[in-house]
């Protein structure tokens, strides 16, 4: 007779608590969705103009794991991280790569390799009030990356407040062949009132970039920014830009929060973009929220595909929109 042992131990363990099954995975993650309307006025330099205005549910980012460790000894964990995302509206495809990784932590620091956020990606910290959503800060500052094929050492805290970072990815191309081709970084302070963040990229996506953050939280109020330039590793390419960001939120009750974010985006002999974005967010629970937003992006001298055309003018994107969350 076959026994299911999986059952049981689940049935043992609920009827004497104190038990619990060695080294179990923790399953976790969160669905976030949003029905927006997405107005976009289209100014091309030929003199046309063409408005779009569209009702949608978005997924966004919405998705699902699984974290563990083992304990090796006494100063040894080995640890682990797969994650996929999801889309939760059906229309997009689902089981798309997340962070994922294998290492081992100690107190030397933590060692990992597989994909993961860059530590420059990761050094936004929690600046981006509209993360994971249309005014996620990506659109207007390179580098949020999730890098295939790298390894990481981040180090222990140091007085519980500074830790380093640092990750390279081999090219495993016949022109980048070396055990570290691309190169990201970061060293960051953090208490519970301030976080300040350096970080740079040497030739990650064809890009060298330094990126700055800070943000300050004191009681019901948080403020922070994001100043960062970019520029090509490419000789041939002379593409350089600048980008800002600058976010606040205030804590209304126990429940409720407004916040709000601009930035700006400069591109050295070429296009513009900035961003307005005003939310509310109301917790129901410690798991679950609703929200509501408006988000504003305008661009000039920038590319377009219009009517299967390329051509060169100016995009102003607005979208209204009300998502729940719940996380898991």
């Amino acid at each position: 007779m076959k026994l299911k042992l999986l059952p049981l131990a689940i049935g043992a363990a609920i009827a004497m608590p104190g038990l619990a099954l060695a080294d179990a995975p923790t399953v976790y993650g969160k669905l976030n969705v949003s029905y927006e309307n997405t107005n976009q006025e289209i100014d091309p330099l030929e003199g046309r103009t063409d408005d779009e205005d569209v009702w949608e549910l978005v997924s966004n980012a919405s998705r699902f794991g699984v974290k563990g460790s083992e304990k090796i000894s006494n100063s040894l964990d080995a640890i682990y991280q797969i994650e996929w995302q999801v889309d939760t509206t059906g229309d997009g495809s689902d089981l798309s790569q997340r962070n994922r990784f294998v290492g081992l932590k100690g107190g030397f620091g933590e060692f990992v390799v597989g994909k993961f956020d860059t530590p420059l990606k990761a050094s936004q910290g929690k600046i981006d009030q509209f993360n994971d959503s249309v005014g996620d800060i990506k659109n207007l500052a390179d580098g949020e990356i999730r890098a295939n094929d790298i390894l990481q050492y981040s180090s222990p805290k140091i007085a519980d407040a500074v830790q380093f970072k640092l990750a390279v990815m081999p090219g495993e191309t016949t022109e980048d062949d070396g055990p570290a081709d691309y190169i990201s970084a970061s060293v960051a302070f953090s208490t519970d009132v301030v976080y300040l963040a350096l970080a740079v990229d040497d030739e990650v996506a064809g890009k060298d970039i330094v990126r700055l953050v800070g943000q300050v939280k004191a009681g019901a109020v948080e403020v922070g920014a994001l100043i960062q330039r970019s520029e090509s590793s490419e000789s041939s390419n002379d593409y350089e830009a600048d980008s800002l960001i600058l976010s606040g939120a205030v804590k209304v009750g126990s429940s409720g929060k407004i916040k709000g974010q601009i930035g700006m985006l400069e591109v050295d002999g070429g296009s513009e973009g900035s961003q307005l974005a005003l939310g509310y967010d109301h917790s129901l629970s410690k798991q679950t929220k609703v929200y509501g937003f408006i988000n504003v992006y305008d661009y000039e001298d920038v590319t377009i595909s219009l009517a299967g055309t390329e051509i060169v003018g100016d995009l102003t994107t607005r979208t209204l929109g009300v998502g729940m969350e719940h996380k898991f």
